[in-house]
């Protein structure tokens, strides 16, 4: 009731609510689920002035197409499209909002027509694509978008792009697939030095040495993110066989970032062993790794020298060759 008198923000769920909001200047609107079909909202909600909106969003259950090319003042932009629509809905005009900041766009992939550029757009910092619902592939080049901090796409349907390197204010990178359509894209997140959190995908479309080459690229290009905090690897499909780390380049870093809290490499790819460099991220608190070897020092190196641990997932393809024990004097205070 005070967000209402204060004209704070607008939410509404049915098509009453929406009349007594024409006439009115609209700063932040949400819609939950207007029923009815596409004409019958877009009837009831021709009036309704959007052109000094900054916040827009839509909820699951609502059909409502909003105009985007009226609200050139938006800066918080957040779309569920439901597979009830019976159209399309055009994003590609989200080029020509210059003031939007956060971009969130959810729901089935099929009914959305995103731009192949993000272009121009001087001061957005979050584009999240994660949850659109679609295994077709999404095509994407950011370019001069300066403050680009956060970039999310659906795991394992896009190629990370070559200029990626360019966009040097990401500081979160997730869903991309590797390989890319080229080593530059690979080499290009060596150079994105203020990352604190990476979630990349692998896929199974490599030869044996082919992915040599990648994985030592990757290796590469990990040794130099200092901040990193977050690290996940995962299959681009939960139900292909895991990716191998060809040579273990993973396994052979002397990594830079020694502030991890997170590694995840369960299942994007199996070790030969428990890496050396485990020992020195003492700020880990969450491991979950693959190896096809563990032994008693392995466990003593995670138990004794990873004190913030807490979460811990072993994945081991073979049978162990001696008795492991977790506890005791192998340490683990926190786990």
């Amino acid at each position: 009731m005070r967000c209402k008198e204060d004209n704070f923000l607008s939410l509404v769920n049915d098509p009453q609510a929406v009349v007594e909001l024409q006439d009115k200047v609209i700063r932040r609107f949400s819609v939950i689920g207007l029923q009815g079909t596409e004409d019958d909202i877009a009837a009831a909600t021709t009036d309704v002035n959007l052109a000094r909106i900054r916040s827009l969003s839509t909820m699951r259950y609502s059909l409502w197409k909003p105009l985007l090319v009226e609200s050139r003042f938006v800066r918080v932009l957040s779309l569920y499209v439901s597979s009830r629509h019976e159209v399309a809905i055009d994003l590609t005009v989200i080029n020509h909002l210059p003031l939007l900041r956060y971009l969130k766009v959810s729901g089935d992939g099929k009914k959305i027509m995103l731009p192949c550029q993000i272009r121009g757009l001087r001061v957005l910092e979050t584009l999240d694509f994660s949850d659109i619902l679609s295994h077709s592939s999404i095509s994407l080049e950011v370019v001069d978008v300066p403050r680009l901090s956060h970039l999310a796409v659906p795991m394992g349907c896009t190629r990370l792009p070559d200029s990626i390197g360019e966009v040097k204010s990401l500081r979160t990178l997730s869903g991309f697939t590797v390989p890319m359509d080229s080593l530059e894209s690979i080499i290009g997140l060596g150079r994105l030095t203020a990352l604190s959190g990476l979630h990349l995908c692998f896929t199974r479309a490599m030869q044996r040495a082919e992915e040599a080459t990648w994985m030592t690229a990757l290796s590469t290009s990990l040794d130099k993110l200092c901040g990193l905090k977050k690290l996940r690897m995962d299959p681009s499909d939960i139900f292909q066989s895991v990716a191998l780390c060809a040579d273990d380049a993973l396994g052979s870093l002397s990594p830079a970032f020694r502030n991890l809290e997170v590694l995840d490499v369960g299942y994007g790819c199996t070790l030969s062993r428990v890496p050396r460099w485990i020992g020195c991220l003492r700020g880990l608190c969450e491991l979950q790794l693959g190896a096809k070897q563990l032994l008693q020092e392995d466990v003593a190196i995670m138990g004794t020298r990873l004190p913030s641990l807490v979460y811990l997932s072993l994945r081991i393809p073979g049978i162990p060759t001696g008795r492991i024990t977790v506890g005791g004097s192998t340490g683990f205070p926190s786990l």
